[in-house]
């Protein structure tokens, strides 16, 4: 799991969920990683507040997050939480190939292979 971590001395811009430098260069290549990535909630206020949500999803899939986690227990529940973050990505992943909104993730980049994306997210049900 990753955490919403800055270390600016690693990456300058990004916290390690949002990171590539962190989930692909360190964990993935560094580490030789090859299990699942997966994102802290990204409903956290280390996220929220320095990204909106459509950036933070798209920044998290670009930086390797296999998993994406959405809590949905701030003070608004949202019952669509999981249909919006997945309409994100299927509208980057449709935009792909004109726009490359998604430049690259294990789920698509795995041994040099172009593999379908698969897209996972976890929500609390209160």
């Amino acid at each position: 799991m990753t955490a919403h971590i800055m270390n600016t001395d690693i990456d300058p811009d990004r916290p390690a969920t949002l990171s590539p430098i962190f989930l692909e260069d360190i964990l993935r290549d560094g580490l030789s990683y090859d299990g699942v990535i997966i994102s802290d909630d990204m409903q956290m206020g280390a996220i929220t507040s320095q990204f909106g949500f459509d950036e933070a999803i798209i920044k998290a899939v670009n930086a390797g997050c296999d998993l994406l986690i959405f809590s949905n227990n701030g003070s608004e529940y949202d019952e669509d939480i999981a249909r919006k973050a997945a309409g994100v990505i299927f509208s980057a992943v449709n935009n792909i190939i004109s726009l490359f909104s998604i430049t690259h993730g294990p789920a698509i980049k795995t041994k040099g292979k172009l593999l379908p994306i698969s897209i996972f997210l976890i929500f609390t049900i209160t």
